[in-house]
């Protein structure tokens, strides 16, 4: 399957999102980033940046306007999936995609990879009508940066790595938990 994640190059679920990516094969980056390159370190590394267009407009709040736009669905990785809106930034995001009628899911580091796999593999195939073609789902993957939850960038790069491999799992017909779920047909 493939997908395009689209974060805003923040630091924490961004760059956890980012470096999951960078490790499927069937998985690009892409998305807006603050015009000025900015995040809450000072400047979006280069080897971030690459995979990003500047927005056009100035602000963390345009760049999430222009990524919402954008995308076709929202993941939120948050510490506390009960706590979602505990950020500024994330409940915007949350709120930006509720107005547009993006589907939503919100999860946090426990959730269950193949939860998150079945949910995104319906997605594809109920909204785009894919059959693991080469049309890309453009999925946002958004959630708090680091200085407002340490280790995001680590737990989201997990939870994305674990979802990966269950998804690989799922279309190869050899995921335990799809297997366990999926009624079984008489011989």
């Amino acid at each position: 399957m493939i997908l395009i994640l689209l974060h805003g190059g923040q630091t924490g679920v961004d760059r956890g999102a980012h470096e999951a990516a960078l490790g499927v094969d069937d998985w690009s980056i892409g998305g807006y980033m603050p015009r000025d390159r900015g995040d809450e370190l000072g400047t979006i590394p280069e080897s971030v940046a690459r995979f990003l267009q500047p927005c056009p407009r100035s602000g963390y709040g345009a760049r999430t306007e222009m990524n919402v736009a954008i995308a076709e669905a929202l993941l939120v990785i948050v510490r506390d999936e009960d706590d979602p809106r505990a950020t500024p930034g994330t409940a915007k995001t949350i709120d930006l995609a509720r107005d547009r009628k993006l589907p939503r899911k919100i999860v946090d580091p426990s959730a269950s990879a193949y939860d998150v796999a079945s949910w995104i593999r319906t997605l594809a195939h109920r909204q785009l009508g894919l059959d693991g073609g080469a049309q890309p789902l453009r999925l946002m993957i958004a959630g708090p940066r680091e200085s407002r939850w340490s280790g995001a960038r680590v737990e989201a790069a997990g939870l994305l790595r674990r979802v990966a491999l269950e998804l690989y799992k799922i279309q190869r017909g050899t995921s335990e938990e799809h297997n366990r779920r999926m009624p079984r047909h008489a011989p």
